[in-house]
């Protein structure tokens, strides 16, 4: 349900929050409220820790004496509550230029390669959008590819609703591509659907590599606080080392992003 809460809890929230930048004593009481979807090894909520970004995410909050409850939906779901200031924040965001119109970002967490999976048996060799001229492209609804994906004529485009669909419908021929992060696509085919790892494979280069992000609706009144506060937990996490160390505890120390600047404005 969502319901809108008074505004004078919105006041008194705001309020905690800016004591809580320079007290954390304050900032007990508080809690964020954040939703991602599976995307694992990125958010999991079968791993103890619940994934990277999890992780860095509460630790980030840690930092300036906050809390976070992490809730798991859809993609769909996650973006659109996030959007109607349902959660406060949404850990797992690529920036795009529609999502920057609506979504306050953070700075930058890890860096996400976009990559192309084929059937081993294709010869097909991605080499830029061109090389998709007539191909049947799987895609996840809600995902931001990019204008080249979503608004090109020379291939086709089949929506599903998550990456599993997707490699299952390549490795019976339904389509004749999919693409995933890399992380993302090589976790998923280890552990989630080793059947079908000798099955697939990753072809050329990347189509993008896309920062990932925290974003908090313009319709959350606390945004600029929420995004202020995990920049400044962030920036606490690369300046005492446990960044890198949290990275490289994962295996992703080649995702890293050591410029800690925003993608937008404030607003």
């Amino acid at each position: 349900m969502n319901q809108r809460c008074p505004q004078w809890r919105y006041y008194l929230f705001s309020l905690l929050l800016s004591l809580a930048m320079g007290s954390p004593a304050y900032a007990e009481v508080i809690s964020i409220k954040a939703v991602s979807d599976s995307w694992p090894p990125y958010t999991d909520p079968e791993h103890p820790q619940g994934g990277i970004l999890v992780e860095l995410v509460e630790t980030a909050f840690a930092r300036v004496g906050l809390e976070v409850e992490i809730e798991y939906v859809p993609w769909v779901r996650a973006l659109k509550g996030t959007e109607n200031a349902e959660y406060d924040i949404l850990i797992d965001a690529w920036w795009t230029p529609e999502r920057a119109r609506v979504f306050h970002y953070s700075y930058p967490m890890l860096a996400s390669g976009i990559r192309f999976i084929k059937r081993s048996s294709d010869e097909f060799d991605y080499q830029g959008i061109d090389s998709l001229h007539g191909k049947k492209l799987g895609t996840i609804r809600g995902y931001g590819y990019g204008s080249s994906i979503v608004q090109s004529e020379h291939f086709q485009r089949e929506e599903a609703t998550d990456l599993i669909t997707n490699l299952r419908k390549l490795a019976y021929g339904r389509i004749d591509l999919t693409l995933e992060d890399e992380a993302v696509a090589a976790y998923t085919l280890r552990r989630q659907t080793p059947e079908l790892r000798p099955l697939l494979s990753f072809t050329g280069p990347p189509l993008s590599v896309n920062s990932l992000y925290v974003i908090s609706s313009f319709q959350n009144p606390r945004h600029k606080e929420l995004i202020a506060l995990f920049n400044q937990g962030l920036s606490k996490m690369h300046a005492d080392g446990s960044y890198h160390s949290l990275l490289q505890r994962y295996q992703l120390g080649h995702t890293a992003i050591d410029h800690l600047q925003p993608e937008q404005d404030e607003r």
